[in-house]
């Protein structure tokens, strides 16, 4: 225990010392990859079925870059979205190439703390009961994880991203997501990292009940390194 309590003073002391104008840690693109910058916008929805889970080329990409993912579908549904995106992708230099994505999500079990499990009246984690088998709470729509593919066109070459996403929602339905590339095949090979900053619209039918939930993306953006095959 003292050993742990003088790390945590350590700890403590090296953040005070950190500062608005330090320079932080940047990991540069490996060697025989490009450096460009990827933005999209667009919207995805709840849906009852599963994209992601139930097309066969997906489910290729989920199988090769997140075996023993536990999802929540198909014992919860509306734990699944997909929609469509696009952008550009820019060099260095400014150049610009088209892009459209068709997006494929399905919500994973990922552990959150209790205070954060729901957001009331959004969805189905509000009444999903428990993890059932695993011993993992339920998804939660304020704040967990959910992995996403990315079936992209950039100016006529293929690329298919899989992404381990990280969200954390506000009551009036603000979204903030953490996009990680964890595996990519296509004619274009992408890895890196990406942020999303978007907003939650529920759909209720006449009776007030959740049918449906869109999250619209003001921006996804980051830095990614490209590669050829």
């Amino acid at each position: 225990m003292k050993a742990l309590s003088g790390m945590v003073l350590i700890l403590a002391a090296s953040l005070c010392t950190v500062t608005a104008t330090a320079d932080p840690t940047v990991v540069e693109c490996p060697k025989n990859t490009q450096p460009k910058t990827l933005s999209l916008s667009g919207s995805v929805t709840s849906t009852i079925d599963c994209e992601l889970l139930e097309d066969s080329e997906l489910l290729k990409l989920v199988d090769k870059f997140a075996a023993g993912t536990i999802f929540a579908y198909p014992a919860i549904q509306g734990t699944c979205f997909s929609g469509e995106l696009s952008g550009t992708l820019t060099d260095s230099d400014g150049n610009s190439l088209d892009v459209t994505a068709s997006a494929a999500s399905a919500q994973r079990f990922f552990p959150v703390p209790s205070s954060q499990a729901v957001l009331d009246g959004m969805g189905p984690a509000a009444d999903s009961g428990d993890g059932g088998d695993h011993g993992l709470p339920p998804p939660s729509l304020a704040t967990g994880a959910a992995m996403t593919a990315l079936r992209m066109d950039i100016n006529g070459s293929s690329a298919d991203v899989l992404i381990d996403d990280h969200f954390l929602s506000t009551e009036i339905g603000d979204d903030t997501e953490d996009f990680l590339i964890v595996g990519s095949g296509g004619d274009l090979r992408l890895s890196g990292r990406l942020v999303g900053r978007g907003q939650l619209i529920p759909s209720f039918d006449g009776e007030d009940h959740l049918t449906s939930l869109t999250i619209d993306f003001e921006y996804i953006s980051g830095n990614v390194c490209v590669s050829t095959k």
